[in-house]
């Protein structure tokens, strides 16, 4: 066992045993529409429509945030039918509402602690930034969870820099990067911590970092060398603006999210069994490496997820961290894979286990602060919710076994008749207002 001094990890806790309809009882000052007795909120809208512009990069306009408001209004429709009917969520849609309810927890203590401290950045840094989105780094590095150990390594380097393979084949756990010296290769924008990212497209080529944090632990880089696009276009540039723009205020918020979960987490005494939970990453990796493309871009699937936990059957309860009030077992580990990003569930799974057992102090810590009380959280996890009874419901009515890993099809003309009937019954109205000026809430 080794001690981790807990500022590796960034932002958990069961989901409310009772929620009360956020547009009812606990309903908002404004609401994008009424539906029945519920409606679709304004902090319901946002969230959604910033996943459409910002991640799948559509343009904002008046008839892109009607439709949204429409497909936001059926779903409620649908849902609204599920709870009537007595649909029941099955396991995996509730184990999905507990993960929205502690990112609701999460995003909650975010916004209380960090946000409103985020400023705006100028010309120079997005510019800066669209150097970087068009440059590529090739670097190497060095990583402990321990500032000692990287200040020790970083004292060796700064006088014998040709030791770095060495060093790195004595510090890494991991057999291919202990192997390569470090080497993480040709390294893209947006695929690094913005603390580590920052570093990479910061230094000269053939230089070595001093120490720095990330959201980790501590690390060193060399950067081998730099490629960036031979011709950078003005017009791409303005193009690229406000997404660049959005991109450089989450890093920092990022960064500041890492500090404040060093002082949220300092003093837990965290101690994680190395040798137990290599085997059991080294288990999972197996049944990943079965995938008919393994580097696919995806969820981890419920059949996976079941091949997983009956490979690990014999281990479940056995402990692989214990910390201040408490301790994790295989199981727990197990029960929160799906909530590791992709590119770490099938690239990087030990930093994928330090990614939610950060989340999981964070969650914690909301929850000590009462934030599962808040109506913003509550609004985020009836959400959920909808998304879930909307997807049973209409895999009961138009006869399909509810498949999480496969969405319905169904035909335009058949989903348009029940929209019209539901709608008899639970009426929709909605605030077109409110929804052309959205942007301004």
């Amino acid at each position: 066992m080794m001690v981790i001094k807990a500022f590796q990890w960034l932002l958990v806790g069961g989901i409310a045993a009772m929620l009360l309809n956020t547009c009812t009882s606990d309903r908002p000052r404004d609401a994008i529409a009424e539906v029945g007795d519920g409606c679709v909120s304004v902090l319901e809208f946002q969230d959604s429509y910033k996943d459409i512009i910002l991640h799948h990069q559509q343009s904002d306009s008046p008839e892109l945030r009607r439709a949204h408001a429409k497909y936001l209004a059926r779903r409620k429709l649908f849902a609204t039918a599920a709870r009537n009917d007595g649909i029941q969520l099955g396991k995996y849609a509730e184990g999905m509402v507990a993960s929205a309810q502690e990112e609701a927890l999460r995003q909650e203590l975010f916004k209380q602690g960090i946000a409103s401290r985020i400023n705006e950045p100028d010309e120079e840094a997005l510019r800066e930034h669209y150097r970087r989105l068009n440059t590529e780094v090739n670097i190497r590095h060095v990583f402990s969870p321990e500032s000692s150990v990287i200040d020790s390594i970083y004292s060796i380097l700064f006088s014998y820099p040709s030791r770095f393979d060495e060093i790195a084949a004595m510090t890494f756990v991991n057999e291919e990067l202990a192997a390569s010296g470090g080497q993480l290769g040709w390294i893209q924008y947006n695929m690094l911590d913005p603390a580590f990212e920052d570093m990479a497209y910061t230094i000269p080529v053939d230089s070595i970092s001093p120490p720095f944090r990330s959201a980790y632990g501590w690390h060193i880089i060399q950067k081998l060398d730099e490629r960036t696009a031979v011709f950078l276009s003005e017009d791409d540039y303005q193009r690229q603006k406000q997404w660049l723009r959005n991109q450089v205020m989450r890093k920092e918020q990022q960064v500041m999210a890492d500090v404040y979960v060093y002082q949220v987490i300092t003093g837990r005494e965290v101690r994680i069994n190395d040798a137990a939970l290599m085997a059991v990453v080294e288990k999972v990796r197996r049944v990943l490496r079965e995938r008919s493309n393994p580097s696919m871009e995806r969820k981890l699937s419920v059949e996976e997820k079941a091949s997983i936990e009956l490979t690990l059957l014999d281990v479940q309860g056995e402990t692989i961290v214990i910390f201040q009030g408490g301790k994790w077992t295989v199981r727990d580990f197990l029960e929160r894979l799906e909530d590791i990003p992709t590119r770490l569930l099938v690239g990087d799974l030990i930093m994928g286990f330090y990614r939610v057992l950060r989340d999981y102090f964070l969650v914690e810590e909301a929850q000590k602060m009462g934030l599962d009380r808040s109506s913003d959280v509550r609004i985020r996890v009836w959400d959920a919710q909808d998304r879930y009874y909307a997807s049973h419901f209409l895999a009961e009515y138009f006869h399909h076994e509810f498949n999480p890993d496969m969405p319905i099809s169904l035909p335009n003309e058949a989903v348009e008749q029940l929209v019209d009937s539901l709608a008899r019954v639970y009426p929709v109205t909605y605030n077109y207002a409110l929804i052309d000026n959205i942007l301004q809430q």
